[in-house]
């Protein structure tokens, strides 16, 4: 929720500032299952400076792991596994806090193009803004750092999913219908990410002109669904 607040405030200052920008959220595929073992236990070392037997309860908590799959009544070999965190787990916040760790570094990309950004877990956004008159500029800009953050994936094993990745140009309205389709859309690698007037960021609904049309539409059907729904009332009791 935090990190919600501060980017909305951000970028409703920008537009009260007579700027334009863009907002991408990106997607990494299957991020969970991909963290590579022995990576996140050489990060852990000398990135964050864990070491004996706090080195070795992570080490414990990564090796023997192996899985196996079940269809009707046929079950598949056993195989161990190298890679992968469970994402979230009634026992254990292992899975989400390992991979913070396993991809803090991030941040790194993002400071580096001076472009705005959060990330929590698998959940990465990065926006940038400017006047308007120097618009055409943000496209490249943007475009580079999603490239540096495709190769940096790379890295870790990770992989950006352009298909599911969103791109939100925000501004007033006559600031954006100055951009041509061209200027706003981006590449990442062979595939195109093209713009989109909504984006769903943590749950809640953003326009590109920060108005929450949308996300205050989505909640009154809500509401509205909720108080049409007829309450069942308990079965009396039979004396």
């Amino acid at each position: 929720m935090t990190a919600l607040v501060k980017n909305h405030n951000d970028l409703v200052k920008s537009i009260d500032q007579g700027r334009i920008g863009a907002h991408v959220l990106l997607d990494m595929s299957t991020a969970f299952d991909t963290v590579d073992h022995q990576l996140l236990l050489r990060i852990l070392q000398h990135r964050f400076s864990i070491h004996d037997s706090a080195l070795a309860w992570f080490t414990s908590c990564l090796s023997d792991q192996s899985q196996t799959v079940h269809v009707n009544n046929s079950i598949s070999r056993i195989v161990n596994l190298s890679c992968g965190m469970p994402q979230e787990s009634q026992e254990s916040s292992l899975g989400p806090k390992a991979f913070i760790a396993y991809t803090e570094d991030v941040d790194n990309v993002f400071s580096a193009h001076h472009l705005g950004h959060h990330s929590y877990a698998d959940d990465v956004q990065s926006y940038i803004h400017t006047v308007p008159s120097d618009a055409v500029t943000i496209g490249p800009q943007l475009q580079q750092c999603i490239s540096d953050v495709a190769d940096w994936c790379g890295s870790r094993r990770l992989q950006l999913n352009a298909a599911k990745t969103e791109l939100m140009w925000f501004g007033s309205s006559a600031a954006l219908n100055n951009l041509s389709q061209s200027d706003m859309k981006l590449n990442n690698g062979a595939d195109a990410i093209q713009p989109v007037t909504t984006v769903h960021d943590l749950g809640v609904y953003l326009d590109r002109e920060l108005g929450m049309r949308m996300h205050i539409s989505k909640t009154t059907q809500t509401c509205f669904f909720s108080s049409a729904t007829p309450k069942t009332s308990p079965t009396p009791a039979r004396s």
